[in-house]
């Protein structure tokens, strides 16, 4: 039977030496893609299409600053009561996250069809997320709910279930599954190598949500050094101006990583697939 000595590697993603194979002879194991991999392509695929990734991550940064000018206008303006003002900010929020769905759907339609070298026309990508939007805005809710409640009886039902559904909404818009469907297939991906899958998504999501939270960081602090050097005074609308354009940018630099940590997912989706053939 042929083998190799990639055991420990479909775990962590890091190899073994080879002598170590003697341990696991009889035994076939595929190596699995490694994080170090996923970031790699995930960047080079995000570089070579970014014109039109672009146009599509644009309309989630409208949909981000409409909600930022919502919240602004709730918060500074707006001295009701805290229930009203609670279903104001998840009115003013609601753009933001219908969008966020809706993208994300377009991003795993048009991700995929760069990796498989296929004609992408972002229209039909449009159109196609717009036809199944309903049935992935219900499973996306599902997915958050039931990861909810795995977090809120322990953290560690709420991981397990996180890697459990990651890939739901990918079966769904790839496969053209429904949502019993979806659900059903995400989990099976999983069986005999969680802890390789939770690694491979936790590792780049991490990797790249740390890379967007260091480059606002970055932001903020030089244009607050910026003010101080040059000893520009903000009366109170200036402060508020200032914190709604900070907000935009740290929105814009956010967006920004999307479709990396898509791109991620979508990577080590289709290594998956491929092992089942």
């Amino acid at each position: 039977m042929m083998y190799n000595y990639n055991k420990f590697n479909n775990l962590t993603g890091f190899p073994l030496p080879a002598f170590t194979g003697t341990c696991f002879a009889g035994m076939t194991w595929r190596s699995m893609i490694t994080v170090k991999e996923i970031i790699q392509q995930s960047w080079k695929l995000y570089e070579t299409n970014f014109k039109t990734l672009l146009k599509i991550i644009v309309w989630g940064f409208l949909a981000a600053s409409i909600s930022s000018v919502g919240l602004y206008l709730i918060e500074f303006y707006y001295t009701g009561h805290y229930t009203v003002m609670g279903l104001l900010s998840f009115a003013a929020n609601l753009p933001q996250i219908l969008v966020a769905i809706w993208i994300s759907i377009i991003l795993i339609d048009v991700l995929n069809k760069y990796l498989l070298k296929k004609k992408v026309v972002l229209s039909e990508s449009m159109n196609n997320a717009c036809r199944i939007f309903v049935p992935a805005l219900l499973l996306s809710l599902l997915v958050a709910v039931i990861n909810l409640g795995g977090f809120l009886l322990l953290i560690v039902p709420g991981v397990i279930f996180t890697v459990w559904f990651v890939f739901a909404l990918y079966e769904m818009v790839l496969n053209n599954k429904g949502i019993k469907e979806s659900l059903k297939s995400s989990k099976e991906l999983s069986k005999g190598r969680w802890y390789a899958i939770a690694w491979r998504y936790f590792a780049p999501n991490l990797f790249w949500a740390f890379a967007g939270w260091f480059t606002t960081t970055i932001l903020v602090f030089a244009t607050r050094q910026l003010l101080a050097l040059t000893k520009t005074t903000l009366d109170p609308l200036g402060t508020k101006i200032l914190t709604l354009l900070l907000t935009t940018v740290q929105n814009a630099v956010y967006i920004f990583f999307v479709p990396l940590i898509v791109a991620s997912v979508v990577i080590l989706y289709k290594d998956l697939k491929r092992e089942e053939l």
